[in-house]
């Protein structure tokens, strides 16, 4: 690689550090107050001078150039905003509830650490669109209920195990913690009572308005 080269990769290599996304941002934050200013010149037909030059800007010429900055504003919006809005939601994915907890736990302060630590039995009210999912399931049947918990915090990466600060922090994946990027509930528990659209089960430390995202059974041996 000669001399010539090395300037230009050095070059290139500058050209890639420039945030060129929020350079857009930045430009079409700047051409959409101008396509404002310009459109409002054309509105109320005011004739203004160009700043350094001795001519006069009618509103006809405003007005074009109103529209020339509001595509220029509608480009960068895109390339500025959109285009990440896009990139971040290419990998994103998402769940839905099949039903919700109504339990007598309101808040997380009520609830025990695990379920056979003194929880309750709850009801589980499954939405109608999932109903059929309920087939040949029983009372008696061990369950594992799937859980989204909502009043989690999702920028937790360690803790004290069981909130005890007299336990060394963990990280949050080596603990059953509800605090974590993607806070899913895995609670065991048994199939009381079988109602229309509704599951009276326990006991299960869920609290009241948790979303269920999915209800698989216990397996104890290598039937499915």
């Amino acid at each position: 690689m000669n001399l010539t080269d090395l300037k230009h990769q050095k070059e290139l290599n500058v050209f890639r550090t420039i945030p060129w996304q929020e350079v857009c941002k930045f430009l079409a934050g700047g051409f959409f107050v101008n396509a404002g200013i310009l459109f409002y010149l054309y509105v109320a037909r005011v004739s203004v001078p160009l700043w350094g030059t001795g001519f006069i800007e009618t509103p006809e010429v405003s007005g074009v150039r109103s529209i020339v900055h509001a595509v220029l504003f509608l480009t960068f919006f895109y390339l500025g905003f959109i285009r990440e809005w896009k990139s971040r939601n290419r990998n994103a994915y998402s769940v839905l509830p099949i039903g919700f907890i109504r339990s007598a736990l309101k808040c997380r302060d009520e609830a025990p650490k695990q379920g056979l630590e003194g929880a309750p039995d709850a009801f589980l009210e499954i939405l109608p669109a999932y109903l059929e999912g309920l087939d040949r399931m029983q009372c008696g049947d061990e369950i594992i209920v799937i859980t989204w918990l909502h009043r989690a915090r999702r920028d937790v990466l360690k803790v004290h195990p069981r909130m005890d600060p007299s336990n060394p922090l963990t990280g949050i994946f080596l603990t059953r913690s509800p605090d974590r990027p993607n806070p899913l509930g895995l609670h065991r528990a048994k199939v009381l009572e079988i109602n229309p659209g509704r599951l009276h089960i326990g006991p299960i430390e869920a609290i009241d308005g948790t979303p269920v995202i999915d209800i698989k059974p216990v397996i104890e041996s290598n039937n499915c």
